[in-house]
């Protein structure tokens, strides 16, 4: 006799919480139009995890229509945001009884063709769009072909349901950050223009200073990479009056901004103190240890992933935005500014007071 385990049946869930096998097989599959009381749907559930069943794949997919998988389209995976959004959503997804399929766009075309064979296979039930700019014809091809989507930290004008971080909060506790140790003179390394957040990070960040009546920000707009930080990092410091302190859009620019720091001579914090958005474990081993701001990237994903099996199951899309409580994480990138006042002693301007118009 085999000593291997008989894996749990349908009937066994079944004739466990007292129901019909049909009932069972609806109510674990999650097919559409199910009419049973909660009680016996929790009965149900709960036979099923004690007895260690799960519903077989192709036999889920005739009942329900579905696939159980879904495409999180993400920029390389190289960047730590990404990676991070990523590992959000896919946790998520397992919770909820969903497969991760996670497709890197890197901008190139044979990744696009492929990432349009994927979506065009017949084998997704939705998708998580983390990498299309605004001008992107994902969605159009997504439309065509039905597919229920989510944009997740990349708002496009043409989605219908949009999950993102209110990063203005971010930006501007940046400017406090700054301004509270004594900086005055503040740069920004924004990401490219097309990107949404980007923008809205950058406009939060000059309106910010105008608040405060500081000087201009200097703005340099890169990828969002390494090379981008250390390229942003050479234009900030080609301007006739340079920034003492610099806040990244992205960990990986920050990064790069140490990088070419080191290369040139540049001392770190001494002479320009650097905070980068978003912060992971690997800050605290760079020399020198880098000061970020925390924001909530897996729970990014974790919410595009709710919002994506919700619309797979019938309800309307909408934007999420996340509640976004900046925090900041000192360490060793970020010092006293050389003059400024500390950012206690900074005055507000009048409500009433008009601010300049953000340039186009």
């Amino acid at each position: 006799m085999s000593d291997v385990p008989t894996r749990p049946r349908l009937a066994d869930v079944a004739a466990a919480a007292g129901v019909s096998k049909s009932a069972a097989s609806k109510v674990l599959n999650d097919a559409p139009g199910t009419s049973v009381s909660e009680e016996t749907r929790a009965r149900i559930h709960a036979a099923a995890e004690r007895l260690g069943y799960r519903p077989h794949g192709p036999a889920r997919s005739l009942a329900t229509g579905r696939t159980g998988a879904i495409a999180l389209v993400v920029p390389p995976l190289s960047n730590p945001t990404h990676a991070t959004i990523a590992r959000g959503a896919s946790r998520r997804a397992l919770e909820r009884g969903f497969m991760t399929l996670t497709a890197e766009d890197l901008g190139d075309p044979a990744s696009r063709a492929g990432l349009e064979m994927l979506i065009e296979s017949g084998r997704l039930d939705g998708v998580l769009i983390g990498s299309a700019s605004a001008d992107s014809d994902l969605p159009y091809l997504l439309d065509r072909l039905r597919i229920p989507h989510v944009f997740v930290n990349r708002s496009n004008p043409r989605g219908r349901a949009n999950v993102v971080m209110d990063v203005a909060q971010s930006a501007r506790a940046a400017v406090d950050f700054l301004v509270g140790l004594g900086h005055q003179q503040l740069g920004h390394i924004g990401g490219p223009s097309e990107y949404t957040p980007s923008v809205e990070r950058i406009q939060a960040f000059r309106r910010r200073c105008r608040e405060l009546r500081l000087p201009e920000p200097t703005i340099a707009l890169h990828s969002f990479d390494e090379g981008g930080g250390a390229r942003g990092l050479a234009e900030l410091r080609s301007v006739l009056e340079p920034p003492t302190a610099v806040f990244t859009s992205s960990f990986a620019q920050a990064v790069g901004v140490l990088g070419a720091a080191a290369q040139s001579g540049l001392d770190i914090p001494g002479e320009l103190s650097v905070l980068a958005n978003d912060d992971y474990p690997m800050a605290d081993y760079l020399v020198p240890t880098l000061s970020t701001v925390q924001t909530p990237l897996a729970e990014l994903g974790a919410a595009a992933v709710d919002q994506l099996i919700a619309i797979i199951g019938g309800a309307d899309p909408h934007d999420t935005v996340i509640p976004t409580v900046p925090h900041i994480i000192a360490r060793g990138s970020t010092g006293p500014g050389p003059d400024g006042i500390p950012h206690s002693e900074v005055t507000l301007p009048d409500e009433n007071l008009a601010l300049p118009a953000d340039p186009a």
